[in-house]
């Protein structure tokens, strides 16, 4: 995924390991099409499929108290 190159979405300076990521599909604003999340143990991008492409439509990032 080329958006994990980018430095603002944060990933672009990590090292990620297939131990350390993990995506799932889960249906996130109800329209009935799985969104999927592509996660992190500190943050994560959310993707919706749209006209037949994955495009990237948010961020997650972990709370900090």
């Amino acid at each position: 995924m080329s958006d994990l190159l980018k430095p603002e979405n944060g990933f672009a300076f990590q090292r990620l390991s297939e131990e350390k990521v993990a995506g799932i599909y889960v249906e996130l604003n109800d329209d009935n099409s799985d969104e999927f999340v592509f996660l992190t143990a500190n943050r994560g991008l959310v993707y919706e499929r749209r006209e037949g492409h994955w495009v990237l439509v948010g961020a997650l990032s972990a709370k900090s108290d």
